[in-house]
């Protein structure tokens, strides 16, 4: 089941979360920062947060130990914290709406990553060590900065659908 979190305040009523709850989507334009809770939800595998106020992710978010998928949408991020290369359990990454800048140059270290949708960022290039994501099948670039023909699609071995 899906606990859909909608709220017009800066902080997240967290205690109305269970422990084990597997899905969370977050929907708080004034949040600002995420509460310390969230790294008691340790089953939790899906996680999509909207918010036009968040600037920055917690590190414990890339320690949650069964997070498949996250969606950030529509956050001030420039960056992803480079602790996201401790998350190896992570299939699917959604950054869209943002003002993410670049990726970590540890990218590959998301040996798990099959989906990374990159839309309507600010993004410029890519890093090299973003090819070594083998089980790479989807990459979605639309809305940056970035040129087609900067792009080396031939070296993604098991990339399926591109988009730019």
């Amino acid at each position: 089941m899906l606990i859909k979190l909608k709220i017009n305040e800066s902080t997240l009523p967290i205690e109305q979360i269970p422990k084990d709850e597997k899905k969370l989507e977050i929907i708080a334009p004034n949040l600002s920062n995420l509460p310390s809770q969230l790294s008691q939800l340790n089953n939790l595998e899906f996680l999509s947060i909207t918010s036009s106020e968040l600037t920055s992710l917690p590190d414990y978010l890339f320690s949650l130990p069964k997070l498949s998928t996250l969606k950030l949408k529509g956050l001030q991020l420039k960056f992803l914290p480079k602790i996201i290369q401790e998350n190896h359990s992570l299939k699917t990454l959604f950054v869209v709406d943002t003002n993410l800048c670049e990726l970590p140059q540890n990218i590959e270290m998301l040996r798990s990553l099959e989906v990374l949708i990159l839309e309507n960022n600010q993004l410029s290039s890519l890093p090299d060590n973003i090819y070594k994501l083998i089980l790479l099948k989807k990459l979605i670039l639309t809305g940056n900065k970035i040129s087609k023909e900067d792009i080396r699609i031939s070296q993604f071995k098991n990339l399926r659908f591109f988009g730019a």
